[in-house]
């Protein structure tokens, strides 16, 4: 079983989402902010069973809540209706368990399957932050807001009658006086928030969007086995760092359940902790006899009295503190006669070390749950500091490690900023997230591959040859702005130039983010490729400037210059002139329509 498909609404930026996940890698791409990080947060917060914050709830319902609040006071809203208007954050999970046999445990999915229907094989969960209030509450805020609206008032009303106060000053606070409502009322709601909202999980009939079972934190909790590998990785393993991150996940790993270990390796354990114990106890005694010494002296000076203070030290010796203190990773040279320190690894290398003992630590916690639970894995940018081959290499392999390490198959949601890691994964794997008008939006390019009105040979082409492209290239369409599409590496080498120049020379004014402020990619595709990328920069909503020879032609289909030209040999134009001028591809190509 896995989790098949996330539905958000009312979560920051994700108004309105909806993503399939894969149920081996599900790869998130597109550029900063455009809610990758957000997706892992949400589920996250809901599986521990978290207050919702005031952050995580978006702008645009906040400034409802404020007019819901501000009419329930003014009597113009009853408190059902106040309730009705609120949208509630919410996150629906569908869970599929079709390939499970009928007389398989189902573990932790067991509660939240409520229907009879044999031929059903998805869960439905629903987690919902609902704006669950009374009178009392609402009437708290209102004293809440009157004494800070009171106290508001009357600094403005000092500052203004200050003899020397600053002209600024006084403006700043007469134009705070024009929105002393909203402010003072958002700050009422934002210390309040937890207390508006509480969170309730329920089991939804598939058959039946009406018929709901509530379920508790633990049950929804056992679901899932999970980890997030942050993109901020702690690497620091120099001699003089306070803490050792490496040493402090070998610490946990040592702590492994027992029944994991040999019966052999567990006795010699035992003995071991034994002699450590007897060492402790030995080093406690001599430090106390020092210190006894030490008190002894104190007192001869007069201070303190025998009666007011005694020292006593416990030593106390741990495998497991010494194993977080003391352990460093060194590497051997090839002769294996000399070992330097980890800190003249590089930081690809660290993080990988680092990700590879997070990956065997979460595979430990999979095992042990092997039978109840949904392992997923949330990895974040594991590029940082790899090289572009590692990170091509890494991608492909982390499933079969994971598996290796876990004995199962484990379910992992990655975000990237990198081309080489995007391009290496197919098609059907990738979530393509982009922002617009204020809310995210989440592109799954399966579908992009299997459009039913675009099915066809040539389609098919098309699709064949931006795989390869994309691999080969490392083109990142992905993360861009806008998107220039030209013929060779000449106009490649140039553009960028030509752009700056124009700017400079004031032929951007006015034009607000400039061109050279957006991230353009620039992507040298040949003139008789440039028309296999329209369905796909249409498809991913990417503003793209195609730049392309004409490639005169004469009835003959060979070279001609322009007075002699019948034609134009160049695949994209002709593309062009299908789609947009709704010209036959088989017909005659009017060039100076097409100049036009």
């Amino acid at each position: 079983m896995f989790l098949k498909q996330i539905q958000v609404k009312n979560f920051r930026l994700l108004m309105d989402y909806n993503v399939v996940l894969d149920e081996g890698l599900t790869l998130f791409v597109g550029k900063n902010n455009a809610g990758k990080t957000t997706l892992m947060n949400l589920i996250k917060l809901v599986v521990e069973g978290n207050e919702l914050r005031f952050d995580d709830y978006p702008i645009q319902c906040r400034r409802i809540l404020y007019q819901v609040i501000s009419d329930f006071w003014n009597g113009t809203c009853s408190l059902n209706d106040c309730l009705e208007k609120i949208s509630a954050p919410m996150v629906r999970f569908y869970i599929d368990y079709s390939k499970e046999a009928e007389d398989d445990f189902l573990g932790g999915l067991s509660p939240f399957i409520i229907d009879l229907d044999e031929k059903v094989s998805v869960a439905i969960i629903d987690i919902k932050y609902i704006f669950a209030v009374t009178e009392e509450t609402l009437f708290k805020l209102k004293k809440s807001y009157d004494e800070l609206v009171q106290n508001t008032e009357k600094e403005i009303a000092e500052v203004k009658e200050a003899p020397n106060s600053n002209p600024d000053e006084i403006e700043r606070e007469i134009s705070m006086e024009d929105e002393i409502d909203v402010k003072i009322l958002s700050k009422v709601v934002e210390q309040n928030f937890p207390k508006l909202f509480s969170f309730h999980i329920s089991a939804v009939n598939p058959t039946n969007d009406k018929d709901t079972q509530e379920k508790s934190k633990k049950e929804l909790s056992d679901l899932f086995v999970f980890r997030t590998i942050g993109a901020e990785r702690a690497l620091d393993e120099a001699e003089n760092s306070q803490k050792k991150p490496l040493g402090a996940i070998i610490q946990r790993l040592f702590k492994s359940d027992v029944s994991e270990i040999e019966e052999e390796i567990v006795g010699q354990t035992k003995t071991l902790r034994d002699f450590v114990d007897r060492q402790s106890l030995n080093a406690e005694n001599k430090v106390n006899d020092l210190l006894s010494d030490i008190v002894d002296n104190m007192i001869a000076f007069g201070y303190p009295t025998a009666e007011e203070m005694q020292l006593y030290a416990k030593t106390q010796f741990s495998m497991e503190n010494d194993i977080i203190n003391n352990t460093d990773l060194s590497y051997m040279t090839a002769d294996q006669k000399e070992t330097l320190p980890s800190s003249h690894n590089g930081l690809g290398y660290k993080n990988l070390i680092k990700i590879t003992l997070l990956l065997k630590e979460f595979a430990r916690d999979v095992r042990q749950n092997a039978k109840s639970a949904i392992p997923i894995l949330f990895l974040e940018e594991p590029e940082a500091h790899m090289h572009p081959q590692l990170q091509a290499v890494f991608v492909g392999h982390l499933e079969d490690v994971l598996s290796k390490f876990s004995g199962n198959p484990i379910q992992i949601i990655m975000s990237t900023h990198s081309s080489h890691i995007a391009n290496t994964v197919p098609f059907k794997n990738i979530r393509y997230l982009r922002k617009k008008a204020n809310q995210v939006i989440c592109k799954n390019l399966n579908e992009f591959c299997g459009e039913k009105d675009r099915i066809g040979e040539e389609y098919e082409k098309n699709i064949d040859f931006l795989r390869k492209y994309l691999t080969l290239s490392r083109c990142d369409l992905y993360f861009c702005d806008k998107a220039i599409l030209v013929e060779g590496a000449a106009e490649r080498l140039l553009l960028p130039d030509m752009i700056k120049k124009c700017e400079r020379a004031g032929k951007f004014a006015g034009v607000t983010p400039t061109l050279t402020s957006q991230y353009c990619t620039i992507i040298e595709v040949g003139g008789a490729y440039a028309h296999r990328f329209f369905d796909f920069v249409d498809f991913l909503e990417i503003p793209t400037l195609i730049l392309t020879d004409i490639d005169f032609v004469d009835k003959n289909q060979r070279k001609a210059l322009r007075k002699n030209a019948d034609n134009t040999s160049n695949s994209t134009i002709k593309k062009w002139g299908h789609d947009i001028l709704n010209i036959a591809l088989t017909k005659k190509i009017d060039l100076e329509q097409i100049l036009a």
